[in-house]
């Protein structure tokens, strides 16, 4: 009876003792880690967010961002045109350590297709001679740290959203056929023909085929004094339309941002 009782004794402790320690185990998590502030003058990658939002665009450089949060470990990758650097905290609890990931900081490696035109119509331009080599140069000195911008997603007077540097783009793009287009002397059938002869240029340009646009403007450089529309097609090409493109230059690069950052937990302002 004594041994029974004894063994009842046992396997009631036991009992106890068995969810009394998986509670314990379940309780013992990880902290989260330690919260971070947000990059100084870091702004929102979409138009109209409500702070605090973990995805945003800085203007400084991936390093000096970097340097910003020091007491972190880094991890660096690059894929499709990106740089990622990744920043981690170690976290320490329970007998174990893991490296939480705490912030991706990104910067581009590869051309913005936006910037990359406007730059395309002033090689246009110093091709067909309208420009020098030395002023397209200069050009790409003073902008050409904006092919590797980041812009930011901006709300349309449509009520959509758009990239800024693409709306840029296009309000200059709609501008440069608005000049190239103004009405000219002639017959009509001779502006059908300019016409023509202009969209195959255009489309030259915008591929960046500027072999074929000499070959083409030398295949109707003998036939311009005869010909009204060689004429006025030629007189539309070579307007020169500098200026604006460089206008368009300098307002991407007014909105243009060199680091993108996304934080993986919340963050203070």
């Amino acid at each position: 009876m004594k041994c029974l009782v004894l063994y009842f004794s046992v396997f009631l402790l036991m009992s106890l003792l068995v969810p009394y320690n998986g509670l314990a185990d379940e309780g013992c998590e990880m902290p989260p880690p330690q919260k971070l502030t947000a990059y100084p003058g870091s702004v929102s990658t979409v138009e109209g967010q409500t702070p605090p939002y973990r995805d945003r665009l800085a203007k400084p450089r991936l390093v000096e961002v970097k340097s910003y949060y020091p007491d972190t470990s880094v991890e660096e990758a690059a894929d499709s045109g990106i740089k990622t650097v990744k920043l981690y905290q170690r976290i320490s609890a329970c007998g174990k350590t893991k490296d939480a990931l705490l912030l991706n900081i990104q910067a581009r490696t590869n051309d913005d297709p936006n910037v990359a035109q406007a730059f395309t119509a002033l090689q246009g331009m110093t091709m067909m001679g309208l420009r020098s080599p030395a002023e397209l140069k200069q050009a790409k000195s003073q902008y050409g740290d904006v092919l590797k911008a980041f812009f930011r997603t901006v709300n349309t007077k449509e009520g959509g959203s758009e990239d800024e540097g693409r709306m840029i783009l296009n309000k200059y793009l709609k501008l440069e056929k608005q000049q190239r287009n103004q009405p000219a002397r002639g017959a009509s059938q001779d502006k059908e023909r300019a016409a023509e002869m202009r969209k195959k240029m255009q489309a030259m340009k915008a591929s960046g085929d500027y072999a074929g646009m000499q070959q083409l403007a030398t295949q109707y450089q003998g036939r311009a004094k005869q010909d009204p529309s060689v004429q006025q097609a030629q007189q539309e090409m070579k307007r020169d339309l500098w200026e604006l493109w460089i206008q368009c230059l300098q307002e991407m690069k007014a909105v243009a941002y060199y680091t993108r950052l996304s934080y993986q937990y919340e963050i203070s302002e």
